[in-house]
């Protein structure tokens, strides 16, 4: 049975991904702040995102993961020429790029890291700049591992776009 982890599997969006794979999968989900736990399927484990550590405890229980999916990066609103927008951005930027770097040791060979992204990475959008540029650096990070390690046959990074 394959392996998955969902990081943001309390959201609605990780919700729905987490029951969808629970179908023919054993799946670990994280949550943050939710009563998810008792409505969805798998395991659910508490997990803050803007701490590595936490991140780093949920993956060093995981390894043989064949899909892991992030659908854990709020939509945070900001001022565009505020410095402070980044700051409470850049966690969960964190968070993402450390997930696709180092997770990836946790992820079998071939195996797959889905990315719930928005189409803000190739637009933007005013008054979420930082959130924008977030995603887009999430994306092209994504282009480059694929680029290399995805030729390679060794891990292959797929970002869905909403909106």
């Amino acid at each position: 049975m394959k392996q998955c982890l969902v990081l943001g599997g309390g959201s609605d969006i990780g919700g729905a991904i987490v029951r969808t794979l629970a179908q023919e999968h054993d799946v670990t989900w994280t949550y943050h702040d939710t009563d998810a736990r008792d409505r969805l399927p798998g395991r659910g484990v508490r997990c803050d995102l803007r701490e590595l550590a936490q991140v780093e405890e949920v993956l060093s229980r995981s390894s043989g993961l064949d899909v892991v999916v992030t659908a854990c990066f709020p939509f945070l609103e900001s001022p565009n020429l505020e410095y402070a927008g980044y700051s409470a951005v850049e966690p969960f930027l964190r968070a993402h790029v450390y997930v696709m770097t180092e997770g990836a040791k946790h992820v079998v060979r071939g195996g797959r890291i889905f990315n719930i992204l928005g189409q803000c990475v190739e637009r933007g959008l005013p008054g979420a700049a930082f959130y924008s540029a977030a995603f887009a650096f999430i994306h092209n990070l994504g282009h480059s591992i694929n680029g290399r390690e995805g030729k390679q046959g060794i891990l292959s990074i797929c970002d869905l776009l909403l909106g």
